[in-house]
């Protein structure tokens, strides 16, 4: 499990950058959150990702954590997520 609490607006973000396998990710957006955060892959966009509003969890079957980027519509958004393996 893990977080990150500075997502920003302009920018994507792997979740976590070190190599992390796993089968299957649940990513929640934190419910302090007043913007809408964008899962995807790498350059996600408002178009292209995954729009989850504060309290809204994705859940992905993915074989590394790290190939999954986030972006947010305004600055200092926050996401916690769950793998497993």
């Amino acid at each position: 499990h893990g977080n990150n609490s500075d997502i920003d607006a302009g920018d994507d973000e792997q979740i976590i950058v070190s190599s992390t396998p796993c089968k299957h990710v649940d990513i929640m957006a934190t419910i302090t959150n007043a913007g809408i955060v964008y899962i995807g892959d790498e350059n996600v966009t408002s178009a292209t990702g995954v729009a989850l509003y504060s309290g809204d969890v994705y859940s992905i079957n993915i074989e590394n954590l790290n190939l999954t980027y986030a972006r947010a519509s305004i600055d200092n958004q926050a996401i916690q997520w769950v793998y497993y393996n």
